[in-house]
């Protein structure tokens, strides 16, 4: 590479920063499921497209690769120091362009930070339609179940790419004053909320155990993948919380089921009562550069027996 004081800068070397840049602002592995690759790309409309060999590389051509390299970090939370700012380049037209020193080392930094996310960059709401309850008294299970549509994979890609995420959580409240209810009301607790990433499933709570991610669920589209499994304790034990998602082939239609199974019995009480609520959230990156749109979501329904 030729990027240095003193030296002509060919297009080459530009073009490899640009699909650097690309593989992170824009996508370069639209449609993979490789776990590896689909993490890759936050769907952007490039800025600045390659140069042709033999061609002056401009100072608005410049400009425009030091911005996404810019909003890639503001979104991200990484600190950078080459020129410049999300919304203007360092360079000026028919003037000299100077070397940036630390153009190849923020660009690693954006790449190595990819998966990473400023929390004034995201809005977390609840899903359309699935802040379910219910208050009949039931003995086997409660089933919660919606639909979550994007308009494309790589649309669900990008959405998670950017830190978007699926997140889960309940609750159990009024009703008798038994142990059977308080073992419920103690596993909602515990769990906490439980957020599903592109490549990470993790809680906010304590005891449960993590399984699938949203890689997981497209590299096998159509089957059904088991998110987060979480049981009360002692003799509770068989009470159990579970989220599962499949897609379909396509994999732009994804159904969550939430089941909250009620394995344990005695002689004396066997059954759950008061309020039970369901609620699904989505956490979307909403910044000014790096954004997605909302996925659409189904009525869903909600069932106690």
């Amino acid at each position: 590479m030729t990027y240095s004081a003193g030296n002509t800068v060919l297009a080459a070397d530009f073009n490899s920063f640009h699909s650097d840049v690309e593989d992170i602002f824009e996508d370069n592995n639209a449609a993979s499921v490789a776990a590896g690759a689909l993490i890759f790309g936050y769907g952007e409309t490039l800025l600045q497209a390659t140069v042709s060999a033999g061609n002056t590389i401009t100072a608005a051509q410049w400009n425009n690769l030091f911005m996404m390299v810019h909003r890639s970090a503001a979104h991200q939370g990484t600190s950078v120091t080459l020129g410049g700012s999300v919304s203007a380049g360092p360079y000026s037209a028919g003037a000299a362009i100077a070397v940036d020193s630390a153009l190849a080392t923020d660009i690693a930094a954006i790449r190595t930070n990819k998966l990473n996310f400023a929390v004034s960059e995201m809005t977390t709401a609840t899903m359309a339609n699935q802040a379910k309850s219910g208050t009949a008294t039931w003995t086997s299970s409660c089933v919660h179940t919606f639909t979550q549509t994007f308009a494309s994979y790589d649309a669900a890609r990008h959405f998670y790419n950017q830190g978007g995420a699926a997140q889960f959580a309940f609750t159990r409240s009024g009703g008798s004053s038994n142990a059977q209810n308080t073992a419920w009301t103690d596993l909602g607790t515990a769990v906490g909320t439980v957020t599903m990433g592109v490549n990470t499933t993790t809680q906010s709570g304590s005891g449960g155990t993590a399984g699938d991610s949203f890689d997981d669920i497209v590299g096998n589209a159509a089957t059904t993948r088991t998110i987060w499994t979480q049981a009360s304790g002692g003799s509770y034990a068989s009470n159990n919380y579970k989220i599962q998602c499949s897609c379909n082939a396509a994999k732009e239609v994804y159904t969550w089921t939430i089941t909250f199974t009620d394995g344990h019995t005695n002689g004396f009480f066997d059954s759950v009562d008061g309020t039970l609520a369901s609620t699904a959230t989505e956490r979307r990156s909403t910044g000014t550069y790096i954004n997605s749109a909302a996925p659409s979501y189904n009525t869903g329904s909600y069932t106690q027996s």
